[in-house]
């Protein structure tokens, strides 16, 4: 039988109902058929998570070789890449089905594998964000010895961080009904207005980009307020202060996040979010290795930053006894507090021999744990 355009007209719309405000891109424009932000996606995600892996392994390099063995934020870091390696991964299986590409060119199943792909990558993907800063906070609290107080707030941030990224990817899979009509063509879904999970993942990105800008800019305060050469002082602050350029990252990933409001053209509208969230992962990555790379200096250019061979030694164990003899003072407050941030820097974040490590390791946790001891009873009201 002979079927008519008006035939065709009676036939009922199959498209779902979160299209219906929107029209389907027009596949025989020539713009649509060419651009494609596929090369773009691989080519960033391939370099950023390359450079983050080449910063990870020096610091495992410099962790190992200074301590003998991987401290608990060093496996935080690995997750970290791990989880970054893992989203990467996905998208790029998500591009070989035409992800980067206008959806009005793509064949059904393939689009809904490719946004199938890109919603896990973007989900696991921003755990990496998350990670890092655990780390960042962990390794700022052995070296700076916060206060209780301030110790609080930097973990509280760490864990709102990622409480914030729980509730943008549970909305990412909660708004539509069933979960997958999401990345599938489904006439019978029914999904929120996009706006909403947008809103939220834009508040929970600011959030993580004053987090970065917080946790950058922390330990320069403190390290411009204790008594140390200029030179070192510069150095340490640069080191640990590298989080303000994951900060600018994730500043400007929010100005793409407005792709998350297409419909129909997801596999090209949101693909900027999935390059700038890599990046964003990728840069946190990197600034929280970064200030761990010193003993890797230290080999490069075939001497140390302070003092070298035996004169490192006498070195450690002049600081340990400095230490020990400001707690046997001890409640005087500040004066023990700066010696014990002074010290805690240059022996945490510079190359130490394995051979000293565990012998002097004792003594450094015994010491830092009486320091602990004390703040804490200076925190205490009277």
């Amino acid at each position: 039988m002979q079927t008519t355009v008006s035939d065709v007209d009676d036939l009922p719309d199959r498209r779902p109902a979160h299209w219906e405000s929107q029209s389907p891109p027009d596949i025989m424009g020539r713009d649509v058929v060419i651009e494609s932000k596929a090369v773009t996606i691989l080519v960033t995600s391939y370099l950023f998570t390359s450079l983050a892996a080449l910063f990870v392994a020096g610091r495992m390099f410099s962790r190992y070789r200074k301590l003998g063995r991987l401290a608990p934020d060093d496996y935080l870091i690995l997750l970290s890449l791990a989880i970054v390696v893992t989203s990467v991964g996905l998208l790029t299986a998500a591009v070989l089905y035409g992800y980067g590409s206008h959806a009005g060119t793509l064949s059904i199943p393939d689009l809904e594998r490719a946004q199938f792909l890109w919603a896990m990558s973007l989900a696991i993907g921003s755990l990496g964000t998350v990670f890092p800063k655990l780390a960042v906070v962990s390794l700022l609290s052995q070296v700076l010895f916060p206060s209780p107080r301030q110790l609080r707030v930097l973990w509280g941030l760490a864990v709102a961080c990622l409480l914030s990224n729980t509730a943008v990817i549970t909305l990412h899979f909660a708004q539509c009904k069933p979960a997958s009509a999401f990345w599938t063509v489904d006439a019978e879904a029914k999904c929120w207005d996009p706006i909403y999970a947008t809103v939220t993942a834009f508040s929970s990105s600011a959030f993580l980009a004053i987090v970065d800008f917080y946790l950058a800019l922390y330990p320069a305060a403190v390290l411009w307020s204790l008594e140390m050469h200029l030179r070192k002082k510069l150095a340490l602050s640069v080191a640990l202060s590298f989080g303000i350029c994951a900060g600018v990252v994730a500043t400007y990933k929010c100005v793409t996040l407005p792709g998350l409001l297409s419909k129909v053209d997801r596999t090209f509208a949101t693909a900027d979010v999935a390059i700038w969230q890599l990046t964003e992962a990728n840069s946190v990555i990197i600034a929280a290795c970064i200030p761990m790379l010193l003993p890797l200096v230290e080999l490069w250019f075939g001497k140390d930053l302070l003092a070298g061979g035996q004169r490192t030694l006498r070195r450690v164990d002049i600081t340990l006894d400095r230490m020990e003899e400001v707690c046997n003072k001890a409640p005087d407050g500040g004066q023990q507090t700066e010696l014990l941030q002074r010290q805690s820097l240059e022996s945490i974040l510079l190359l130490e021999r394995p051979s000293v490590d565990e012998e002097h390791g004792r003594r450094w946790q015994a010491v830092t744990a009486r320091i602990q001891n004390i703040r804490q009873r200076q925190q205490r009201p009277s």
